[in-house]
C-alpha cells in the first residue's frame, strides 16, 4: 500500500503564500483546560455543526476553490459568510442553548452518581451489548448464509464490530433514533445494523442492499 507524507512545513508554507494575514494554520488558540472537549460534545448534543446548520464543507470547499482564484482562508471566510449570512451566529447560539442544560445537569452529578453510572456502563450496558452483536450478526449471516465473525482489536479501533462474508458491520443501539438519521450520523461505509431494546424483544434494523 503507497503512502505520502504531508510535512507541516509544507502545510504552512501554502498558508503563508496564500494569506500571511491569518493565525498559523496550527497554531493553538489556548482554550481553557477542557473547554473544548465539552464544546464539542455539547455541539454534537445540539447538531450545531451539522450540514443543515452550516453547510455541507465537504461540497462547499471544493466549489470555493474551484470557483476562485483566491485561496486564502481570508478569503474562503467572505465567501463562506456571503452564502451562509448567519450560520456561525445559529451555531452558537445552538451550542450555548444546550450549555444552560448541561451547567444545570453537573450541579445535580456528585460522587454516588457517577459510580452508579461506571457500574452500569462496564457491568451491565458493556455485557448486554456485546451479548446482542452476537447475536445480530448471527442471525444476520444465517438469514443470508453468509460466514461472520467478531471484529479483531485492530478492527474495532477503526470502528468495525464484527464481519458477515467480507462485508464489514458496525453495530449502535438505536434509542430512539431512526435508522435515517443513524445512517446520516455516522455516514459509515460499513452496513450499519441498529437495534432496539422493546419489552420483550430486540429489534435489529439494516440496509440488507449492501450483503444480499
Amino acid at each position: 500500500m503507497a503512502k505520502i507524507k504531508i510535512s507541516k512545513s509544507k502545510i504552512y508554507q501554502y498558508f503563508i503564500e496564500t494569506d500571511d494575514n491569518i493565525r498559523n494554520w496550527d497554531m493553538d488558540l489556548n482554550f481553557p483546560k477542557y473547554t473544548t472537549q465539552l464544546m464539542n460534545l455539547i455541539s454534537n448534543t445540539a447538531q450545531a455543526t451539522r450540514s443543515s446548520v452550516v453547510g455541507q464543507m465537504t461540497d462547499l470547499i471544493p466549489e470555493f476553490l474551484q470557483l476562485k482564484e483566491d485561496h486564502s482562508i481570508s478569503a474562503w471566510k467572505k465567501w463562506y459568510t456571503e452564502r451562509y449570512l448567519n450560520s456561525i451566529e445559529n451555531a452558537t447560539d445552538k451550542i450555548f442553548s444546550i450549555l444552560k442544560n448541561y451547567v444545570a445537569a453537573i450541579q445535580q452529578i456528585d460522587r454516588a452518581m457517577i459510580e452508579k453510572w461506571v457500574e452500569d456502563l462496564v457491568i451491565y450496558k458493556s455485557y448486554t451489548g456485546i451479548v446482542i452483536q452476537g447475536i445480530a450478526l448471527q442471525m444476520i449471516a444465517k438469514k443470508y448464509n453468509k460466514s461472520y465473525r467478531r471484529a479483531t482489536p485492530e478492527e474495532e479501533s477503526d470502528g468495525i464490530d464484527g464481519y458477515i462474508g467480507d462485508v464489514p458491520v458496525q453495530i449502535k443501539p438505536r434509542n430512539g433514533e431512526s435508522y435515517n438519521v443513524l445512517m446520516d450520523k455516522y455516514r459509515t461505509k460499513y452496513l450499519l445494523v441498529t437495534y432496539k431494546k422493546e419489552d420483550k424483544s430486540v429489534s435489529i434494523e439494516f440496509d440488507e442492499s449492501k450483503i444480499s
